[in-house]
């Protein structure tokens, strides 16, 4: 954080009219006290007149949290001496904030220093009595008891919230010159009651605002807001924390500790997700404090994230369960958006994609992505809506890509049902708190809602699993390839899942891929398609050292099976057009594989399926399209060039351990980058874990926002898939 400090204190101050100020030799103050106050009542606090200096920092067209600091000119009575006042809302730790401001602009050399320290203006009496001369004690009357108070985001969340639960009404809007009020009845009984400020309730000013709520007997206080991390630069952005845990600073030194206290406010949704809940959080009076020598303090707490007021909302909620031990517990669900890293010493040289100065389109769109999946959890944790309960079967890919995709959006995981290695299954459920191990579907549906299911196991047993699935109903089922490895019986489940009102879907997750979903744009100019070329080279059958059921076209093996499908998938999503039964032209498989070792050592198999596959064919667009894909390649390349009608062409490249490539090329021409908004950093993983990643994250939002029907139709059916397995299927076994 400190290492933007300059720049965002320059942000904060009327720097141009402060050093103009200084070289004219004028004075300046800081006041606490409204710019209307000391226009009002300036003879009184010995000022002859005052003129308000144009000057805005922040964005009036929002609603709330948009009064900010006003800079006057003022003439002192009885002498012609001019000073300036940079007037700010009363609160202690706000006037600590900017006048600490004021000292690193000074020491930066971005304004003029003064021999003297800088002069604060107190106003006791306004501080005192905020809560009254702003109007919330009037407006807080409106807060009914048992109400949700949400504060932080309220205008953002407001029309999602609405647009989550289509059945929510308005009851009440009111607003005053420093407040805003809506109460959104969710359904009888359940309201919550969203509380905007116009101005900043910053620091311990955020704990006065949470007593004033308080006293209305609220159910729970929300509070979604930014903060800071101090565990991983690799959270900004990307990581929701929910702390449970809470601690205040002041003056470097901790001076209220939640674990101290049995009244400490509850958390709702730390129960349902325990790794929102990244450790103690600790919040200081100012920005400027928080320093890289100041990290060491904090660390030696325990603390993993840090703002100016959450823990002083907690202190607040503490004292008033406190000091009103018969009154019911008043919940506090912080939401908070990691906005920027607090840098260890040896870390000051380190670059970050983000910080808290940053603003431009890619800092307001993961802003928008953190505000959706908040009111999602905000209506989960009061059981507005709830999100679906997994079953995966399957601990090979099912653990290393379905399950942390499914804990990056908050799914509880209920059950996993493994193979022959029982043990394994046990490690990995008991690793991740997963309570049903290798139960019939029927009983995890009956003790503990199970309501989607992953079906990840070897081949030849996806036909039975998605039966009984099908025949159980209330299932959204998500399989991997192959469906079924005989037409009959795909025929069947296709004809079954199209009488369903759940989703079946087959996991061809490569259309969510943000790269691809780029190059699909680029490729939508005016011209059209000509020739679509994929190549997919990987080691992943070169890797294994002994007899595996892939090896078998028995069992559902082999590389066209396995990988043919996600290229027709793609090259139909592409072209918008589905691929006529005799679109497929020519295909050649060839096996590299020698014979492997089975689990008895002495006895070797020959494998007796395809290594590596070339097809090509034509669309009904007349796109040419070809895919070259090997499986026992000595390297991991997966690329997708697109010919367009101008002869120009556009490339997606992937090479493991380098950078994701988007290229276009105009004839005769050298690659040059395709200008696209890609993410500052690329997740982790192969193409298709990263782009499952995104297809459980609109997975679940379709889910929770009853939008199957939609995401239906973006996704890849099981009568998508039985078409596309029908252009080649008597070629793998499937007959």
């Amino acid at each position: 954080m400190s290492y933007a400090l300059v720049e965002y204190c320059r942000s904060r101050l009327p720097i141009p009219h402060l050093e103009r100020l200084g070289h004219l030799k004028i004075p300046f103050e800081l006041h606490a006290a409204p710019f209307q106050f000391l226009q009002k009542h300036h003879g009184a606090f010995g000022f002859d007149w005052v003129e308000r200096l144009v000057w805005r920092t922040h964005d009036l067209r929002k609603p709330y949290n948009f009064f900010r600091p006003e800079l006057l000119l003022a003439q002192e009575s009885g002498s012609q001496r001019l000073v300036a006042i940079l007037t700010i809302m009363p609160g202690e730790d706000y006037i600590r904030h900017y006048a600490s401001m004021l000292e690193v602009a000074q020491h930066e050399g971005a304004i003029p220093s003064s021999d003297t320290p800088i002069h604060c203006v107190l106003y006791p009496h306004l501080t005192q009595s905020i809560m009254t001369w702003t109007g919330l004690t009037e407006l807080s009357a409106s807060v009914e008891p048992g109400d949700i108070v949400v504060l932080g985001f309220v205008a953002e969340l407001l029309p999602r919230f609405a647009s989550l639960v289509p059945t929510s009404r308005v009851i009440r809007r009111q607003d005053s010159h420093y407040y805003g009020l809506v109460r959104l009845e969710l359904r009888p009984g359940l309201v919550f009651s969203l509380v905007g400020a116009k101005y900043s309730y910053w620091g311990n000013l955020g704990g006065r605002v949470v007593t004033e709520l308080a006293a209305r007997r609220p159910r729970a206080i929300c509070y979604v807001a930014k903060q800071g991390t101090l565990l991983s630069p690799d959270d900004i952005h990307c990581r929701i924390y929910s702390p449970t845990r809470y601690c205040v600073f002041d003056k470097g030194q901790a001076c209220w500790h939640g674990d101290d206290h049995t009244a400490l406010p509850t958390n709702p949704l730390s129960s349902r997700f325990p790794t929102f809940d990244r450790g103690l959080h600790a919040s200081t009076p100012t920005i400027v404090e928080q320093d890289v020598e100041f990290r060491t303090q904090l660390e030696a707490h325990g603390a993993a994230s840090i703002d100016n007021e959450l823990a002083q909302m907690a202190k607040a909620l503490t004292d008033v369960h406190e000091e009103n031990p018969s009154m019911p517990r008043i919940q506090l669900l912080p939401i908070m958006f990691i906005t920027d890293y607090l840098r260890r010493p040896e870390e000051l040289g380190m670059s970050v994609p983000f910080d808290l100065t940053s603003r431009n389109q890619t800092v307001q769109r993961n802003k928008e992505l953190f505000l959706a999946r908040a009111a999602h959890l905000v209506l989960e944790a009061f059981d507005v809506i709830q999100r679906p309960k997994a079953v995966i079967v399957g601990t090979g890919y099912g653990v290393k890509t379905i399950l942390p995709a499914l804990q990056r959006r908050g799914v509880e995981v209920v059950a996993l049902c493994g193979g022959r290695n029982r043990v394994k299954t046990e490690t990995v459920a008991a690793r991740n708190k997963i309570p049903c191990v290798d139960l019939p579907l029927k009983e995890v549906q009956a003790s503990h809602g199970a309501n989607l299911l992953f079906v990840a196991s070897p081949h030849d047993k996806h036909d039975a699993l998605v039966q009984e699935a099908l025949d159980l109903g209330g299932f959204d089922i998500i399989c991997e390839k192959p469906l079924a490895l005989d037409t009959a019986r795909m025929r069947h489940l296709v004809d079954q899942s199209l009488r369903s009102s759940r989703l079946c879907l087959i996991n061809h997750p490569l259309r969510f891929y943000p790269p691809l979903i780029h190059l699909k744009v680029a490729s939508r100019g005016p011209t059209d398609i000509r020739a679509i070329d994929i190549r997919y080279l990987t080691r992943r059958l070169a890797k294994l050292a002994h007899w595996n059921s892939c090896f078998s076209k028995a069992a559902g093996g082999g590389m066209m099976l396995a990988m043919a499908t996600h290229f027709l998938d793609l090259i139909e999503w592409l072209t918008d057009s589905p691929l006529a039964h005799d679109s497929l032209e020519a295909v050649s498989t060839s096996n590299s594989i020698s014979p492997l070792p089975t689990e008895d050592a002495q006895v070797t198999r020959t494998p007796d399926v395809e290594s590596a596959f070339k097809m090509s064919g034509f669309s009904r667009s007349s796109a040419r399209y070809s895919a070259d894909c090997d499986g026992a390649a000595d390297t991991e390349l997966f690329s997708v060039t697109i010919h367009l009608e101008n002869r120009d062409e556009l490339r997606f490249l992937q090479r493991k351990g380098s950078p994701i490539l988007l290229e276009q090329r105009h004839p005769g021409q050298e690659w040059l980058p395709l200008k696209v908004h890609l993410e500052q950093r690329v997740r982790d993983g192969s193409p298709w874990q990263v782009s499952f990643q995104y297809f459980v994250e609109e997975l679940v939002e379709a889910i929770c926002m009853s939008k199957r029907s939609a995401f239906a139709d973006k996704a890849t059916g099981f009568d998508d898939y039985s078409r596309q397995v029908g252009l080649f299927g008597s070629r793998v076994g499937v007959v």
